[in-house]
């Protein structure tokens, strides 16, 4: 079977962790789940299971992926690789991270949904299609996004990139009206990460959260509501 070997470069700038939770937050999908970490240096094992709980808490319902993480220095900006295909059983992705990178987290989430089968370089349009050589054909390229072939110094991962997978997979949404019976959509500690469906009373986490580009109207709106309603209670109290 021949391999090739998808190497991920950093743009320039000091990076920013995808993750702004606690190791405790991301412990209980860090094994529960597609992502199984088989094989991690000590010094990568927290990062390993964050971002392993990152895409676990996400896509629980697909073919499960082991990963094979081991440090390695490269040259020319890349600061991580995977070796493809990775679907021959026993499914075994083996993935390097660059131990000068100051994010690795977002090295692994990266590489995590290449293994998951997700294309390099994503697209902000939800009618792109992917090309011969799995890597998208978007209509416009959102340069931030966690799956683009430059890691940005602080990325992101969109809704866009979740819903290339099938919908039945994956467990992200926007609001409440995405989620099944009984589910509520709530916050993560993915730094600009989308929510993620729970049953009310779950273990979640509840930082803050972004999703699509397009939201910042919403988030405008809810700031001003906010700001509005203060001032009413400052008011009249």
């Amino acid at each position: 079977m021949r391999y090739s070997t998808h190497n991920i470069t950093a743009a320039s700038g000091p990076p920013r962790t995808m993750w702004y939770g606690s190791l405790a937050e991301a412990r209980p999908t860090a094994t529960t789940g597609p992502v199984k970490v088989v094989g991690v240096p000590q010094a990568l094992l927290q990062a390993a299971l964050v971002a392993a709980s990152i895409w676990n808490r996400f896509v629980p319902e697909m073919q499960p992926r082991l990963f094979n993480i081991s440090e390695k220095l490269h040259s020319n900006n890349v600061v991580g690789t995977i070796t493809f295909p990775c679907d021959p059983p026993p499914h075994i992705c083996n993935v390097t991270v660059d131990p000068r990178y100051e994010a690795p987290i977002n090295v692994l989430v990266h590489e995590f949904g290449h293994g998951l089968g997700l294309p390099a370089g994503a697209s902000s349009g939800i009618g792109s299609t992917v090309d011969s050589t799995n890597h998208w054909a978007p209509l416009h390229v959102d340069p931030r996004e966690i799956m683009t072939a430059v890691i940005d110094p602080e990325p992101y991962l969109a809704m866009y990139t979740l819903r290339a997978m099938d919908a039945s997979s994956h467990r992200g949404c926007i609001g409440d009206y995405q989620c099944p019976a009984g589910y509520n959509c709530y916050p993560t500690s993915i730094f600009n990460g989308p929510g993620v469906c729970e049953r009310p009373g779950s273990t979640i986490i509840t930082s803050a959260h972004v999703t699509d580009d397009y939201s910042w109207a919403f988030a405008v709106g809810v700031v001003i509501s906010c700001a509005l309603a203060g001032l009413f209670i400052v008011f009249f109290i």
